[in-house]
């Protein structure tokens, strides 16, 4: 997903170009792979894939990525690399970065594919430091910060996501905790040089339910006719949430996030309007099983 304004181009081009010179790394043909909540690039001449995080006040946020992919990666974790001989995380006026060691996309992957990673990290012991899964939170931080929302739209994503939080609360003592990725989807797979997936996009790494990394394998198969990927993931993974008493609200959740995280950004992005406002009218009027696209 990369539709960028050409000012947002021009803005991304500056923070990346102040990241890399204050770690001596060379930008000049960078290529942009993709941009959601992050700006990603690939410097060509380095090896090495760097991360914007284009929103003032993400330091400390940043700073925890850091310091939770150095710990994953000690506990033997599937993911991604973090760049060594780095002074990580790199932060600018608005903006902080992060840089990766260049990994091979995987080749077509698919929602099964995402079941051993998953499983692998769903057994690391969780530690104190890690942060707690908080997606209401997250909504209220993206909600403060909209642009190019109506007014009436805003009020009724807040109004949805506080009745989810009370909801939630309902069902969470009876769910199962641990290490979760946070954001398990195919798109988040790479493959190592020796030919193993792991996970990349670490942001959402937190101690919580760990039916919420099942999620979004269920959630595509409603949204995005992905039905076949949703029982292959389910046979390698041993656990269908969809047969779960707290699937109806994770559902609800992450539907939620995934019309959400735009809101920061959508006057920036003007082409994902009408299918932002679509899954916002679906959710608002119960349209549960209207297909979505994607961005």
């Amino acid at each position: 997903m990369t539709h960028l304004t050409t000012q947002r181009a021009t803005e991304f081009q500056r923070m990346l170009t102040a990241a890399c010179g204050q770690v001596g790394l060379d930008p000049t043909d960078a290529e942009l792979i993709t941009y959601s909540s992050n700006a990603v690039y690939r410097l060509p001449r380095a090896h090495v894939v760097v991360r914007l995080n284009p929103h003032a006040g993400n330091a400390d946020q940043t700073r925890v990525l850091v310091h939770t992919a150095r710990w994953l990666q000690t506990a033997g974790a599937p993911v991604a690399p973090l760049t060594t001989g780095l002074d990580q995380p790199v932060i600018g006026p608005d903006w902080a970065a992060t840089f990766w060691t260049e990994l091979r996309p995987a080749h077509r992957p698919g929602y099964a594919d995402l079941a051993h990673p998953l499983r692998a990290i769903h057994t690391v012991t969780p530690a104190a430091h890690l942060p707690v899964w908080n997606k209401f939170a997250y909504a209220r931080h993206h909600l403060a910060q909209a642009r190019g929302v109506d007014d009436t739209d805003l009020e009724w994503l807040t109004s949805a996501w506080d009745q989810a939080e009370l909801d939630y609360q309902a069902i969470a003592a009876n769910l199962t905790h641990g290490v979760v990725h946070g954001d398990a989807h195919p798109g988040n797979l790479l493959r190592t040089h020796d030919g193993h997936l792991v996970l990349c996009d670490l942001d959402n790494v937190a101690i919580g339910p760990l039916d919420w990394d099942l999620t979004p394998t269920a959630v595509s198969a409603t949204r995005f006719a992905n039905e076949t990927d949703h029982h292959d993931f389910t046979t390698r993974y041993g656990r269908d949430v969809t047969n779960t008493d707290g699937w109806p609200v994770l559902k609800r959740i992450r539907e939620l996030v995934m019309t959400t995280y735009l809101v920061p950004d959508l006057a920036n992005r003007p082409a994902l309007k009408p299918q932002w406002k679509h899954r916002l009218d679906t959710l608002r009027h119960h349209h549960d099983h209207a297909l979505w696209q994607r961005f």
